[in-house]
């Protein structure tokens, strides 16, 4: 004893400042590493991850029509809805933008903390899409056993709509890039707002676009090769009765001859308005060919080898469907190729 005080007291060094810090670090990191294992583990316990995917909605079969602008699709719509068990209405435009929530960072963490995961999210959209179509098929046409949706603006996301949908059919109707890249840009004149993304002269933006959307289309048909065809509008035009046989032949009913008189059926306008009424026939357009064909050789070299692919060499070339089909499933196995 000192003074009174143990000696063990006295000889005990203080704890200098670092020895403190260093002991608080190791108890903050201690807190935080126990505060993450109750989140972890303990604290997920209570978190619902819904799984169940929708049930494929109790209505009527779904089908798309996938096509660029300019490839026919009015007059096809208006075919397919002269049949006495399809309701196809006029572009819906509303599935584009829904998908696109799929995509979202926000959208995804909101929905995430509702239990849903990425693709059963998606699954839910493609069923509120779907039962929204087959409300319009139960006011428009209550017979109708199917709908056949046609806008040419999910061209970019027929491979979301392929996977959304796994049990719609699909019909990709392709066509001659000249004649559809000189109608979207008014004869090479325009760079409308579809291709303002795209560098470059109106035709050779008209060219960019015409090669990414046939390649989704090609990457899209590959995954639901087995519920889907191929049509070439050239030849939807040389013989409608029998490319019309084949897609009813893929949605499962018989062929009615009514419904290449759909002119004489009342469909409904919607967006497309009164041109939805400027056809009687499908008919190819005798026109020249467009003159930027040979004075933009950039807009020509831009398509040209996905066009070969497809058989469309020059802008006379009217493949078969048999040879649109040997080349999409070329252009898609092309574009799964990834560069070293």
């Amino acid at each position: 004893m000192i003074n009174g005080r143990p000696e063990q007291l006295l000889t005990k060094p203080l704890m200098s400042n670092e020895r403190r810090a260093r002991s608080g670090q190791t108890r903050q990191l201690a807190r935080r590493v126990s505060l993450r294992v109750y989140r972890e583990v303990i604290q997920r316990r209570r978190e619902v991850e819904i799984v169940r995917l929708p049930a494929t909605v109790a209505g009527r079969q779904q089908a798309f029509v996938v096509a660029l602008y300019r490839s026919g699709t009015t007059p096809l719509r208006l075919t397919l809805d002269s049949h006495s068990k399809i309701a196809s209405p006029p572009e819906t435009q509303f599935m584009r933008p829904l998908f696109d929530l799929v995509d979202d960072p926000t959208t995804l963490k909101g929905v995430s903390g509702l239990g849903f995961a990425a693709e059963t999210y998606r699954a839910e959209l493609a069923s509120l899409a779907a039962s929204m179509l087959d409300s319009y098929a139960e006011a428009f046409k209550p017979s109708a056993t199917h709908w056949v949706d046609k806008t040419p603006h999910y061209t970019l996301i027929c491979d979301t709509l392929v996977e959304a949908f796994p049990d719609a059919r699909f019909i990709f109707l392709f066509r001659n890039p000249a004649y559809q890249i000189d109608s979207l840009t008014e004869r090479g004149r325009v760079k409308s707002e579809l291709l303002a993304d795209y560098e470059g002269s109106p035709v050779v933006a008209g060219a960019k676009f015409w090669v990414e959307c046939v390649e989704a289309m090609s990457r899209a048909y590959v995954k639901a090769q087995e519920r889907s065809i191929v049509v070439g509008y050239e030849e939807l035009c040389a013989e409608p009765e029998k490319q019309v046989q084949r897609m009813t032949e893929l949605l499962g009913l018989d062929y009615e001859p009514a419904m290449l008189s759909y002119a004489e059926t009342a469909h409904s306008p919607g967006l497309e308005g009164a041109k939805a009424f400027e056809f009687s026939r499908f008919q190819t357009v005798e026109r020249p060919i467009p003159s930027w064909v040979e004075d933009d050789p950039l807009a020509q070299r831009t398509y040209a080898s996905s066009a070969s692919m497809l058989g469309y060499d020059d802008a006379t070339s009217s493949p078969s469907s048999e040879r649109l089909l040997e080349g999409v499933t070329s252009l898609s196995l092309q574009n799964s190729v990834q560069p070293d």
